[in-house]
């Protein structure tokens, strides 16, 4: 295992990134974080992905929009624990965001995973995932990345484009369901107060979480 509804309730609009964690000192994050975190260390990011992706999730949005970060990344494995990621699902579970952002993923097909995302999915949660960056044609038997490929009801797996709005050359391509938003040098926040450029479809599925929360923040105006 390798790492790399449509309604909001009340008047929060919850969001949770499942990856490194976040710096919830940052100027463009803070302002949207939860009075009670689930667990302050989870906004804590030794990486910086997990910061990049939240800044593309949040920006413009309202208020409303409270980010939970859950952080399945261990500074002794820099491909992340896979028990601490389940335990980021089950969390998502009892927390049951309008939005749940997964910018990783891997080959392996893992019931556990699965049976949780469709609890969350039959909860209403947007389940928004990278779709990969292999280029690798997913219709075909083999070719696999998960959790992009589960047949779940409310999984939007997300490729990448490019500057022009093609294919980015490494984003996985050919799921039915997949949806495409620009992940090739996306400026967004980093740890520390800075920012900087990455790329993959890692930044395209926070694009696409960015773009549902901010039709949820329409309705919440209205």
């Amino acid at each position: 295992f390798i790492f790399y509804a449509f309604k909001s309730f009340g008047k929060s609009i919850k969001v949770m990134e499942i990856d490194t964690g976040v710096d919830k000192s940052h100027e463009e994050i803070n302002q949207h974080l939860p009075k009670n975190p689930a667990n302050v260390l989870d906004f804590i990011d030794e990486n910086g992905h997990g910061t990049h992706v939240a800044g593309i999730i949040l920006k413009g949005t309202c208020k409303q929009v409270k980010l939970e970060s859950c952080s399945y990344f261990d500074i002794l494995s820099p491909k992340g624990s896979e028990d601490l990621y389940f335990e980021c699902l089950k969390l998502a579970v009892k927390e049951r965001p309008q939005v749940l952002n997964i910018s990783s993923g891997g080959q392996d097909f893992n019931q556990k995973e699965y049976n949780l995302l469709n609890i969350l999915s039959n909860l209403g949660t947007k389940i928004v995932v990278a779709a990969g960056n292999n280029n690798q044609d997913l219709s075909i038997n083999g070719n696999d990345y998960y959790p992009a490929k589960y047949k779940i009801a409310n999984l939007i797996p997300v490729g990448s484009l490019d500057s022009a709005g093609q294919k980015a050359p490494t984003s996985n391509y050919g799921l039915k369901n997949e949806v495409w938003e620009p992940g090739t040098k996306i400026y967004s926040t980093l740890p520390g107060g800075k920012y900087g450029i990455m790329s993959g479809t890692s930044q395209a599925t926070a694009a696409k979480s960015n773009s549902i929360l901010l039709e949820l923040c329409k309705h919440e105006r209205n």
